[in-house]
């Protein structure tokens, strides 16, 4: 079990030699406001570790007492990964959208709804409770992290929580208007605070001191390096509002770059185990899966990246909880089951985890199973508790790699751009794929193809493939898999496997990356919504939902017979989820609530020689 070993396998880092820059805003006193402009690659995570470590250890804030938050998982992952490592008291670290569902749950107002549905009745509990929420009222200082992703509702959600502070908390605000990608989704916010408006807010409102961070750490091989050093120049630009100049030095950049041509020159790089992390960046949803899909043609693992929201519960938390049951257990129980699954490594960490996470309970000696599974059902999680990516190569877009550092990067030239789009977005957008690299950058040529993938508008915006046949007419050759395409309302089992089996198979199971392949449930072969048993080195490990019966239907309805075979897929990760106990029960898969999953991505493609 590899991937739980990671626990047993770290041990505590070397101090961490600080610039004066970087010193500067980690010695800060408490109740300083700071604005800090942090550049790719200048230590920025390093940074806020330090500020926690300074807060907690020499100016005696409880972690109680100091929120931490940022706009991705990538780099909550990041801070907590490092505060582990070098043994730091972890504060409530936390994206927007989960600290706005804790709000939610601690007034116990139901986190029911979109995420932006979510920020929003958050920001409304802020702006209107005669109180301020016990999260909130204990602060005495807040680090924001990726402050330029502070768009629409979230902008305002984080605005709102700031004017709850007592004025003697302090602020710590990290963010670099050059890599803010996000401003597209201001169309579909109900609010219009653009990321420009919130710096504005924080220089005036909240008085904060601008300052910088110093040299790049990040760049290690020739290119990244000099990435670095046009920096300078492209951030002169930016400030001086010179959109031309700065679309230049970009275009310069991309062109430098070594070039590797079609997917067949560059496939074997990619898929090289010389143990290096590599990312494929991708300007479009539509061109990662055609991406992820063709790796999957040439037996090349990987995980493509997901939205924030699409990452669930850690797959020990199953493992752990799996085998208990009842109401309340104590915690000599769970810590019991913890050292069996992480082989007491960290069993004291999780304990804790799982108790911030369950919340509200004046039991210090108990875990109650029934508010935890609340919470996981409500997808509010902390990142302790949730599953990361596992695979050394991530295919992603751009946007999703935000906070991201990786030894290779390859990135692919888009297909397709919108018309209106402006010329800031691109740079931006071309500035965060070229600095996310330590060793080696390269362009690669968008993938070629005689089919169009795009959203699904007049339904729910499913991302699907359409070809032409030989009579010129259009139809649909593949549709996207989603997050919720699993089924997870019991633990799955088949004609040959049990549930109990599955259960120990994606337990212990190290294919995360892997490609999977869904055949047909002969039981379902004449109903409308078809259901497809998930396999993966020819194991099962789970079905596909009712959802994605409806959804198979109404896209190949027109097909005579069902395809006995769905290709295109690939494993992203194993994740817990919570239900009724006696679902588990029923099938001897332990009587908790908490079971295993497999989450799958990809173009789920029918075989159509097998219909």
């Amino acid at each position: 079990m590899r991937w739980l070993k990671r626990w047993a396998n770290e041990s505590n880092s070397d101090d961490v030699e600080l610039n004066d820059e970087q010193r500067d805003v980690v010695e800060a006193a408490p109740d300083a406001r700071l604005l800090v402009i942090a550049g790719a690659g200048q230590g920025k995570t390093e940074v806020v570790v330090s500020r926690i470590d300074h807060l907690t250890r020499y100016e005696s804030l409880e972690t109680n007492e100091l929120l931490v938050l940022s706009f991705s998982r990538a780099a909550v992952s990041a801070v907590k990964k490092r505060l582990d490592l070098r043994d730091v008291p972890t504060p409530n670290v936390r994206t927007f959208d989960s600290f706005a569902g804790l709000l939610l749950l601690d007034a116990d107002v139901e986190a029911v709804g979109s995420y932006e549905a979510r920020v929003r009745r958050a920001t409304r509990l802020l702006e209107e409770s005669e109180e301020v929420p016990p999260a909130v009222e204990l602060l005495q200082h807040i680090i924001i992290d990726e402050i330029q992703d502070l768009v629409g509702d979230r902008a305002d959600f984080v605005l709102a929580l700031m004017k709850r502070l007592d004025r003697a908390a302090g602020i710590t605000a990290l963010g670099d208007p050059l890599q803010g990608v996000y401003d597209f989704q201001i169309e579909e916010s109900a609010s219009k605070t653009s990321s420009k408006d919130v710096f504005g807010v924080l220089r005036s409102r909240f008085e904060c001191e601008e300052v910088g961070l110093g040299a790049n750490y990040r760049a290690r091989g020739k290119y990244p390096k000099h990435v670095v050093a046009k920096a300078g120049a492209l951030r002169r630009a930016y400030d001086a509002h010179d959109a031309r100049k700065a679309e230049d030095i970009v275009d310069e950049l991309m062109d430098d770059a070594p070039y590797l041509g079609a997917f067949d020159q560059w496939c074997g790089r990619v898929g090289s185990s010389d143990e290096k992390t590599t990312a494929v960046l991708c300007t479009t949803n539509a061109d990662v899966l055609r991406v992820s899909r063709a790796l999957n043609r040439q037996s090349v693992a990987h995980a493509v990246r997901r939205q924030a929201q699409d990452f669930g519960a850690a797959r020990w938390i199953a493992g752990a909880l799996g085998g208990l049951s009842g109401t309340k257990v104590w915690r000599s129980d769970v810590e019991g089951a913890l050292a069996r699954v992480l082989e007491s490594e960290g069993v004291s960490q999780r304990w804790m985890d799982l108790k911030a996470a369950e919340g509200g309970s004046r039991s210090y000696d108990s875990l109650d199973l029934m508010r935890l599974r609340r919470v996981l059902e409500a997808r509010n999680l902390a990142l302790p508790l949730t599953e990361p990516d596992e695979s050394s190569v991530i295919v992603s877009t751009i946007h999703r790699a935000k906070g991201l550092e990786f030894d290779r990067v390859f990135i692919i030239e888009p297909g397709w751009r919108p018309d209106d789009e402006g010329i800031w977005p691109r740079v931006c957008r071309d500035y965060v794929a070229l600095s996310r690299a330590r060793d080696s950058i390269y362009v690669c040529s968008a993938m070629e193809s005689k089919s169009a993938v795009g959203p699904d508008k007049r339904r729910s915006g499913r991302f699907t493939e359409q070809k032409y046949g030989k009579r010129g007419r259009r139809y649909t050759s593949a549709i996207e898999f989603r997050y919720d395409d699993v089924y997870v309302t019991a633990p799955a089992s088949s004609r040959k496997t049990n549930a109990r089996d599955v259960q120990g198979l994606l337990l212990n199971a190290d294919f995360v990356g892997s490609a999977v392949i869904a055949r047909l449930d002969p039981a379902s072969a004449l109903s409308t919504t078809p259901s497809y048993l998930l396999y993966c080195d020819d194991q099962f490990i789970g079905r596909t939902s009712e959802s994605f019966g409806v959804e198979f239907h109404h896209y190949f309805h027109w097909l005579r017979n069902r395809p006995k075979l769905i290709e295109g897929l690939s494993l992203a990760s194993i994740e817990t989820v919570a239900g009724d106990p006696a679902e588990c029960e029923k099938v001897g898969a332990g009587r908790s609530g908490f079971w295993l999953v497999p989450r799958v991505t990809g173009l789920a493609e029918p075989d159509l020689s097998t219909t």
